[in-house]
């Protein structure tokens, strides 16, 4: 099922990431929801796919009722994974709409899903009057609050859709999301406390279904209804967290309003924007003309049988060629040019920042005068100030960020993100005010060849190359310190280098064997954990910061059979107390604020041999070696004294010496010395 639809999507010839404008929110995207989010960027003036809602109850019928009026099968097949009531099983229907899911789209259809939720306290048999329900501020305010009982009710909900979701994410499938629709309205309980409250249940929902659910075959659409920009605005959860926006038209006209389309051109600030619902269709020939940026539209289920339009003007518009139906996408759609950010784009009512120019290593940044009180402004990245602008009252203000602004320098094809910060005046001693926003922004892709990523593994670690040619022939040079740690050649983009230390600081360079680009380096640590010194009863720890999302460490070991665990907020420990001439195995386990153990890297480490001097007398030195090689960084120092004045020091490598016969002298004196350390042994 799953190549099927892929070949519904792939034989058009996407040409996938064309423009780092493009790229999902989610970093992580799959292949397939990154080729359907290429599908709607490249389709902007140039056609509309069509969609069709279908109940969740009987997911599939009006996809065929509009086939009967039609001829045609919509390219979006759409559904809801519903509310409940006494007389359903939610449980039952909610497979039955993944089954139906994957059949679609093993048929050619691109996937719709949306949800009308009922209020996470009450039972899922509540219904409709649920979904229309409300709470009041403070209700709200601990639903998105960590820790409080409707928050922990509404990560149960939303957990249970989660785990339908990834039956499509297994199968390959992505899907359009579009929870928590139309709230500008006021209409469900979600969008009935404002904007800012809004704002933050969704940004929850992205998170914990991205970053915790690991839901990477979701593309996010944001549907709102009619209304004016601002009042749309108010409820945009920002670009960061949104793919696509949608608009919910339902008006008895078939030329619709100018004003909705404008209102969603410039929020969406380049994105793709779509007809996510609507009532009568409307005149697709003015769509084309008119408002050519919508690149779908979705007709909601009753519309089809109402009476409200005929099925002659149906199936007039579904065969519009400017419609996209099943198996109709063209051959012939062009690249996305540039970054997908509409650079005229002025925000005048807004209060966001917006990108209005955009390189490999610059970034241009505008934002209105959203802090009347301001003096200026100050661009916040990783927590340091980097830059100070100026506030022009009224507008706003606008810098532009370069290479030299941001420590290391600013990277190409890279995420940053930027937080303005306004301050006061010398009235109020400059203090920084606490109104900020903030934008993510990714910088464009350099020309020539570059490294794309690099990742990093246990002991390994891999690199992505771009601009290079699939049939490169290039090689790879490791150093650890500056000295060879490895080398290999291959062929293509993509090598990976293996057998290295965890935990450890690697340089690299790529060439080309062919001349076809310069020479590439780049630096990188291993992941994983690495003893970075070890005597006879302590071993000394060191890993890299694999679990970014952590609360602490624990470390896990075991002595005389018995289990040992420490808390460690630090990348290093010491373990003491322990026997010489003995096996370890150190874990070191990444462990969440829910006390979850996470991510773990181990390491197996032996102490140090009790190495020691037996005797010196008689000018003889006598010393038990049971491990060479641990002595390596250590010097035997003898020392020879006649009448208690030292008449000669010897430095011999312990190795070479059991038996060690001076002459000529009253008395030895012999230690172990590291002369790395400068510390003895013994």
């Amino acid at each position: 099922a799953v190549l099927i639809f892929l070949f519904s999507l792939s034989f058009f010839q996407l040409p996938l990431f064309a423009a780092s404008g493009t790229a999902p929110v989610n970093p992580n995207a799959s292949y397939e929801a990154r080729e359907l989010l290429q599908l709607l960027y490249n389709l902007r003036g140039k056609g509309m796919l069509t969609g069709m809602y279908n109940w969740h109850a009987v997911p599939t019928e009006r996809t065929e009722r509009l086939k009967g009026i039609t001829g045609k099968y919509a390219g979006i097949w759409n559904t809801d994974f519903g509310y409940g009531d006494r007389e359903n099983n939610m449980k039952e229907i909610r497979y039955g709409v993944i089954n139906a899911a994957k059949n679609q789209a093993a048929q050619g259809d691109i996937v719709s899903l949306m949800w009308h939720e009922v209020k996470p306290s009450d039972p899922e048999s509540a219904g409709w009057g649920s979904v229309q329900g409300y709470y009041t501020d403070d209700e709200y305010d601990q639903l998105i609050t960590e820790g409080t009982d409707l928050h922990n009710q509404w990560l149960a909900r939303i957990d249970e859709i989660a785990e339908y979701l990834k039956e499509l994410r297994d199968a390959g499938i992505p899907v359009l999301w579009r929870p928590y629709h139309e709230p500008n309205l006021a209409c469900f309980w979600w969008g009935k406390n404002g904007g800012e409250r809004f704002i933050t249940l969704w940004r929850q929902m992205y998170d914990r279904y991205t970053n915790y659910h690991g839901l990477d075959n979701l593309i996010w659409v944001w549907g709102a209804g009619m209304g004016s920009a601002a009042n749309m605005y108010d409820y945009y959860p920002g670009n960061a967290y949104v793919d696509v926006l949608g608009v919910d038209i339902y008006q008895s006209s078939p030329y619709y309003s100018q004003d909705y389309y404008d209102a969603l051109v410039k929020i969406a600030n380049g994105k793709p924007i779509g007809i996510s619902e609507c009532g009568v269709l409307p005149d697709i020939d003015y769509i084309k003309q008119n408002q050519p940026d919508y690149c779908y539209i979705i007709e909601w289920a009753d519309f089809i049988t109402n009476g409200d339009q005929t099925d002659e003007s149906i199936a007039a518009a579904f065969n519009n060629p400017y419609c996209i139906n099943r198996g109709e996408i063209p051959a012939d759609l062009p690249d996305v040019d540039g970054p997908g950010i509409l650079p005229d784009y002025d925000p005048s009512e807004f209060h966001e920042v917006f990108v209005t120019g955009i390189g490999s290593n610059y970034i241009s940044l505008k934002w209105n005068d959203f802090e009347p009180a301001a003096a200026g402004y100050r661009i916040i990245l990783d927590g340091e100030s980097i830059l100070d602008a100026g506030r022009t009252p009224g507008s706003g203000g606008q810098v532009t960020i370069t290479k030299d602004d941001i420590p290391g320098g600013m990277q190409p094809d890279t995420s940053y993100t930027f937080t303005i910060q306004p301050y006061g005046d010398a009235s109020t001693g400059y203090v920084w005010l606490p109104n900020t926003h903030s934008i993510t922004v990714k910088t464009l892709p350099p020309d020539g060849a570059y490294i794309y990523s690099v990742a990093a593994g246990a002991g390994s670690f891999s690199v992505q190359l771009k601009n290079v040619g699939a049939s490169s022939a290039n090689h790879i040079t490791v150093y650890k310190e500056a000295a060879l740690a490895c080398e290999k050649g291959f062929t293509g983009e993509n090598v990976e280098v293996s057998g290295l230390e965890q935990a450890t600081v690697y340089s690299f360079e790529i060439s080309s064997l062919d001349g076809a680009f310069d020479t590439l380096t780049g630096t990188i640590q291993t992941a994983g954990v690495r003893a970075v010194s070890v005597t006879t009863d302590s071993v000394t720890l060191e890993w890299n910061d694999f679990y970014p999302n952590k609360a602490l460490y624990k470390l896990d070991y075991t002595i005389n059979g018995e289990q040992q665990l420490t808390n460690i907020y630090d990348l290093r420990t010491t373990v003491e107390g322990l026997s010489p001439n003995t096996t370890y195995t150190f874990t070191i386990w990444g462990v969440d604020s829910g006390w979850n153990w996470r991510d773990s890297y181990s390491v197996t480490v032996r102490t140090l041999s009790p190495n020691r001097i037996i005797s010196v007398s008689n000018g003889t030195v006598q010393m038990e070696i049971a491990d060479r090689e641990a002595l390596a960084d250590y010097t035997l120092v003898v020392a020879s004294y006649t009448q208690n004045r030292l008449q000669a020091v010897e430095l011999l490598k312990p190795e070479r010496v059991v038996n060690y016969n001076l002459v000529d002298c009253d008395a030895t004196k012999a230690f172990l010395w590291n002369m790395s350390t400068l510390q003895p042994l013994y």
